[in-house]
C-alpha cells in the first residue's frame, strides 16, 4: 500500500462511515460466532493502523501483525501489541488463538498465494477457533483506489470459498457486504478507466451530515448480514470460517 494511504486511514478510521461500518460488521460477526465465550486470545492479522485491534481489546487479549512499517508505527501509537511480519510466516505457535481477524489483507500484491496465507491463519487457530475476514469483491470494481492500495485480486463469493476450502477451513457464512456501495463503486471504476485516472484514494472527508447518514444506512445493512442474511452483491465479501 502507498505510504500516504496509511496516514489517510489513520486520520479517518475512527470517524469515516466506511471504516465504522466495516468495524461494526466484523465485530457483530465475531460476537455471533463466539457467543458465550469470554477472554478470547485474538490475532488481528494485517492490522493496518490498528483501529479494529483497539476495539477487539474489549473481547480479550489482542496480538497483531502487519508487514508495513508505517502500519506498525501507527498501530503501536494506539497501544496495540503489534509485530512486523508477513501473513505468510506468522511468528506464532500452532493453535495459539481463539479468534483471528483478517480485514482486507489477502487481496494484496505482496501475498503471492492467498491459500498459503489462509493456511497460516488456520495453523495458528485453536481447534474450534474462528476466522472472521473481509476481502474486496468483484473484479469489475477495480479502480484507481485499488492501484493505490496495491490490489492484486478482487473476489467472487465462489473464489473465496474455494481458497478457504483449499486452506483447510470450513466456511460457516460467506456474504457480500456494502451492497449499497456497489453501484457507486462500479460507476467510479468505469470513469477511472475512461479517464485513465492515476492512483487516488476513495476514502475522502465528507460532510458530517452525509457521513452520519451513510454510516446509519450501512450499519443497518450490516446488521442484516450479522443476522445471517447473505447479500447477492457488494463492494466486499465477509466470511466466518473454522478449521476442518
Amino acid at each position: 500500500m502507498d505510504d500516504s494511504e496509511y496516514t489517510n486511514i489513520f486520520n479517518s478510521e475512527e470517524k469515516h462511515f466506511y471504516y465504522r461500518s466495516v468495524h461494526h460488521l466484523i465485530l457483530g460477526l465475531i460476537k455471533r460466532a463466539t457467543a458465550g465465550r469470554q477472554k478470547l486470545k485474538i490475532l488481528d492479522a494485517g492490522c493496518g493502523t490498528g483501529g479494529l485491534a483497539v476495539q477487539l481489546q474489549k473481547l480479550g487479549q489482542v496480538r497483531a501483525v502487519d508487514l508495513h512499517p508505517s502500519a506498525v508505527a501507527y498501530a503501536t501509537s494506539r497501544g496495540v501489541d503489534v509485530v512486523q511480519s508477513s501473513l505468510l510466516e506468522l511468528p506464532f505457535a500452532d493453535g495459539e488463538f481463539d479468534l483471528v481477524t483478517c480485514v482486507d489483507v489477502i487481496y494484496h500484491r505482496n501475498i503471492d498465494s492467498d491459500v498459503a496465507a489462509l493456511s497460516q491463519l488456520k495453523r495458528v487457530l485453536k481447534p474450534g477457533g474462528v476466522l472472521v475476514m473481509r476481502v474486496p469483491a468483484r473484479s469489475e470494481l477495480h479502480s484507481s483506489h485499488d492501484d493505490l492500495v496495491w490490489t492484486e485480486r478482487r473476489y467472487s463469493r465462489r473464489a473465496l470459498a474455494q481458497s478457504l476450502k483449499q486452506a483447510g477451513l470450513v466456511a460457516e457464512q460467506i456474504s457480500y457486504c456494502h451492497g449499497l456501495l456497489y453501484l457507486p463503486a462500479l460507476v467510479k471504476a468505469k470513469l477511472d478507466k475512461l479517464a485513465k485516472s492515476k492512483e487516488h484514494s476513495a476514502v475522502e472527508e465528507t460532510s458530517s451530515l452525509v457521513n452520519a447518514i451513510a454510516q446509519k444506512v450501512l450499519m443497518a445493512e450490516s446488521s442484516l448480514v450479522i443476522g445471517g442474511l447473505n447479500l447477492p452483491i457488494g463492494l466486499g465479501i465477509v466470511a466466518v470460517a473454522r478449521p476442518q
